[in-house]
């Protein structure tokens, strides 16, 4: 499967061949009434990716999210969670040039090109709350998650390169006194530029899947999920972008106690 074509149409497909197993089981493993505290723990992979005003090639990666949760069941069908998770998000950003335009001297360098790429990967601390629709028959159940979360910034990891390349024909022609170390044309490799990222990010993610309950106290449960993220990936306010892709398929295992 490509990731980067990646599309919600997935989850649809996902739920759809679910449904006839929760809707024609027999029951044998309901959830219990209210009163109990569900504990388990989930994880999966995620497909992440931005959408940026300044890099116009913008690649998705794969990351994944793991971490404890715990249920309050407030009837026999609703559930509220409450849950911490690593989140570990990557993506890249290209933008290739295939001339260079010098403002100064309003001339298009068409022998010279630029090639710049910035792979991240960001890992943050994700506190998520939810509310959780279980419903079905047999050992099977039907499970929609709503969720809104909030992101906490641990760390980033940026990598790549920015080449620039001056032809013989287009030096002359060109401001070149901004490039460090310059000694003629040819092919420069320069530091890229570190982009910093938000310390915060905040958003709301909706799941569909199903449950097994292999005993009455342990179920395993699947759910593919889409992500809308509201905050700014990057610190600075002007370059606005947000997380255009954020796709996941989660597998949890929960633990049913009575309190």
């Amino acid at each position: 499967m490509d990731i980067i074509r990646f599309r919600p149409y997935v989850i649809l497909l996902v739920f759809v061949q679910l449904l006839p197993l929760l809707l024609f089981s027999q029951e044998k493993y309901p959830q219990k009434s209210s009163g109990i505290s569900n504990f388990g723990i989930e994880g999966g992979i995620q497909i992440t990716g931005i959408n940026d005003p300044v890099m116009p090639i913008s690649n998705s990666g794969l990351g994944y999210s793991l971490g404890p949760y715990m249920d309050y069941i407030l009837s026999s069908s609703i559930n509220l969670r409450v849950a911490m998770h690593f989140d570990n998000r990557k993506f890249s950003l290209e933008n290739g040039k295939p001339y260079i335009y010098d403002i100064d001297s309003n001339y298009h360098a068409t022998n010279s090109y630029m090639d710049i790429r910035e792979d991240f990967s960001i890992n943050y601390i994700t506190i998520p709350l939810s509310l959780v629709y279980s419903k079905g028959t047999g050992k099977f159940r039907l499970y929609i998650q709503g969720m809104l979360y909030y992101s906490i910034l641990i760390n980033s990891k940026q990598s790549g390169y920015n080449n620039l390349h001056i032809s013989d024909t287009d030096a002359p022609h060109i401001n070149t006194s901004l490039i460090p170390d310059y000694n003629g044309p040819g092919l420069y490799a320069l530091n890229p530029e570190i982009q910093n990222i938000n310390s915060s990010d905040l958003g709301f993610s909706a799941f569909i899947g199903g449950v097994y309950s292999v005993t009455p106290e342990i179920s395993v449960r699947l759910s593919p999920g889409v992500t809308i993220g509201f905050s700014n990936v990057w610190e600075d306010p002007i370059r606005e972008s947000n997380w255009s892709q954020l796709y996941k398929i989660t597998i949890g295992i929960v633990y049913n106690i009575s309190l």
